[in-house]
């Protein structure tokens, strides 16, 4: 996960070599659709975008970047700070319902919380 968001924070470098175009990872980094995610996460995490597999998230000061997969897994890209975040966590593989929910938007959350907290320049 780390390897890929560093690929696609890179302008799809890797390594040295170009191993997505670098017009690819600007068009996929773009938000194509506003209010994407309509039910509440949490208080960070605020004016929701999707853009081609990647979300556009606003915590705090800060507009991020974020690749998303079950749990709560994330790849997360703040261009403002030059940064990237990797969270890793359970899959919750076939598993529905109320509390795997819980804990996904608990990880989630999670990194909104530490990126709104922040400062800013």
């Amino acid at each position: 996960m780390a390897k890929f968001g560093l690929m696609i924070a890179n302008d799809g470098v890797y390594d040295g070599k170009q191993i997505v175009p670098a017009e690819w990872v600007a068009e996929s980094l773009q938000s194509y659709s506003s209010n994407a995610w309509k039910i509440r996460v949490g208080r960070n995490w605020k004016n929701s975008e999707y853009g081609y597999q990647w979300w556009s998230i606003k915590a705090g000061n800060y507009r991020y970047h974020l690749a998303w997969g079950h749990g709560g897994q994330q790849i997360v890209l703040i261009d403002d700070l030059d940064m990237m975040i990797v969270f890793l966590a359970d899959p919750l593989h076939l598993e529905h319902g109320d509390e795997p929910w819980r804990i996904e938007k608990s990880n989630l959350n999670l990194v909104a919380d530490f990126i709104a907290s922040l400062p800013s320049e």
